[in-house]
């Protein structure tokens, strides 16, 4: 589904900077039975009410999720190379974690197997799916984990479409062990940039103005202040890029609903589009950017004091 780019390149360079941004460009090939490099957002999906007016239609994006979970794993691969990214990072720690907290989908052979991991998912369906080890179901902004249970958490793109993303952080503080290490990954502003652009062009070419299509993303200055707020110490952010390019705008759209991650914004337009919308928003994607997709995936990580 990806246009042939290059034969191959170096992830683990990409891995081991830390505080770099690292542009990795994936190859994938036409007519090849190959897991798609696209996800948009991860898995939250309890619906919660944090104020008058939420961002994001979490019943929506619950019903979405529902409806991908079966074929899930045929649009994995970009959860496993962040999966990868993480596991580099908690191989630099000198210490020893006993017990962890991972929430949203991870490749469990990327830790050490005699860690002892609890996984927490969004919905009851993805227990079933990515049955590996002890599962709970629960919400990131309102997590039932006994507080001091865990000497590692980790949130792999699973914050985006959180509505109160620092009263998640203070939740997830809460429930670390004194010393304990807390990583989360995020999508950036540069995700689907082109994407973005494309189609505010496409809108002002059919309506003569912009609707919304894609979710609001934390910009790296953000996210150590944002851990710094929930009361974490040494808090770093840092980032790396992703970039993928496609053979057809159709094919970027229908990875994006197969992850079960179609627009769920709140104020999303809900009226249906001309049938020769996105034609014309392919022809503008391959003129202005070859077809090209990033993604921007943002790393915080804190400490509890």
């Amino acid at each position: 589904m990806f246009s042939t780019i290059k034969e191959s390149f170096d992830q683990h360079t990409a891995h081991k900077l830390l505080s770099s941004k690292v542009s990795v460009l994936h190859n994938k090939h036409l007519g090849e039975k190959t897991i798609q490099v696209i996800i948009l957002f991860n898995f939250l999906s309890i619906k919660m009410q944090v104020s008058d007016y939420s961002i994001f239609d979490r019943e929506f994006y619950k019903l979405n999720i529902k409806r991908c979970v079966k074929n899930f794993k045929k649009h994995d691969f970009l959860v496993n190379e962040v999966s990868e990214n993480v596991a580099e990072r908690i191989r630099e720690f000198s210490k020893r974690f006993d017990n962890a907290l991972i929430y949203g989908l991870f490749d469990r052979s990327v830790l050490d197997e005699k860690i002892d991991i609890k996984r927490g998912f969004p919905v009851y369906e993805f227990t079933q799916t990515y049955n590996q080890g002890e599962c709970i179901v629960f919400d990131e902004e309102y997590n039932t984990c006994i507080e001091d249970s865990y000497d590692l958490i980790i949130s792999n793109l699973s914050l985006s479409f959180v509505n109160d993303l620092p009263g998640a952080l203070i939740q997830y503080k809460k429930i670390l062990k004194k010393g304990g290490v807390f990583i989360a990954t995020l999508f950036g502003g540069d995700t689907l940039k082109e994407l973005k652009d494309v189609l505010i062009k496409t809108d002002s070419k059919f309506y003569g103005g912009s609707r919304p299509h894609i979710i609001p993303f934390i910009d790296i200055k953000d996210g150590a202040a944002l851990l710094q707020r929930a009361g974490f110490t040494q808090a770093i952010s840092d980032s790396f890029n992703i970039i993928g390019r496609y053979s057809s705008i159709f094919n970027l759209l229908r990875d994006i609903k197969g992850m079960g991650q179609s627009n769920c914004l709140s104020a999303r337009s809900k009226i249906i589009l001309p049938k020769n919308y996105f034609s014309e928003a392919e022809e503008i994607y391959k003129k202005d950017y070859n077809l090209e997709a990033t993604f921007e995936v943002i790393t915080i990580t804190g400490f509890k004091a």
